[in-house]
């Protein structure tokens, strides 16, 4: 079972990563159109788990789920159009893929403490070290074809593995507020779209943020 689980979310990864890096690499209109169609899938999946299971609070959380979806995907769509734009949001991808990967393998394989036990107890310390390991070494790779800065990605990179790993537990609280595993089933292994996004809801905006405040950092 465990095996067929593994085979399911290494297909379903390969097969959502060759689309998003066609929709990356084609055409910044394909992309837009891509990030809409996530917005929408995350919308339904939202109104779902939290509108829907909630009388009293279905304003605060409709709220709560226009700044949740808003923020990742306006960030991506503006970032597009940045210079090395195309390559940024590839980076971005890596480290949230290198921070899954890292903590899913270190965490099974060394175990040790755990990070948030009553969030989601299977994460520990040791997958998130793992995590942030995998991340760095994306970093500084990608840096080679965007900062020229090792220094500079390899630490952001890092970082952005704790915040990816953070926007992962915010959302397994909010499943676990309703008493839901997932948050779909659209994915085969892998859940909902938004337990695939989770990592990019709180990356995106803050890299967005940078190289708008700070100018074209890349």
């Amino acid at each position: 079972m465990v095996n067929s689980n593994i085979f399911k979310r290494v297909v379903s990864s390969l097969a959502i990563g060759l689309l998003v890096l066609l929709a990356i690499f084609i055409d910044n209109i394909i992309f837009h159109i891509f990030i809409s169609f996530v917005a929408i899938a995350m919308c339904i999946e939202w109104y779902e788990l939290t509108i829907k299971n909630n009388n009293k609070k279905k304003f605060l959380w409709m709220i709560l789920g226009i700044l949740y979806i808003a923020a990742p995907c306006v960030s991506f769509s503006w970032l597009i159009e940045q210079k090395n734009g195309q390559l940024i949001i590839l980076w971005i991808i890596l480290v949230i893929a290198g921070t899954d990967i890292g903590g899913y393998f270190f965490g099974k394989t060394i175990g040790g403490a755990k990070l948030a036990p009553r969030i989601s107890p299977n994460k520990t310390w040791i997958g998130l070290a793992g995590g942030m390991l995998i991340a760095t070494i994306v970093g500084t790779i990608m840096n080679i074809y965007i900062a020229q800065n090792i220094i500079f990605m390899a630490v952001f990179s890092c970082l952005l593995a704790v915040l990816a790993q953070a926007g992962d537990l915010l959302e397994s609280g909010i499943k676990r507020y309703f008493g839901i595993k997932d948050s779909g089933k659209i994915i085969p292994g892998h859940g909902g779209i938004l337990d695939r996004v989770d990592g990019f809801i709180l990356v995106a905006p803050l890299v967005a943020l940078i190289i708008y405040l700070y100018g074209n950092i890349f």
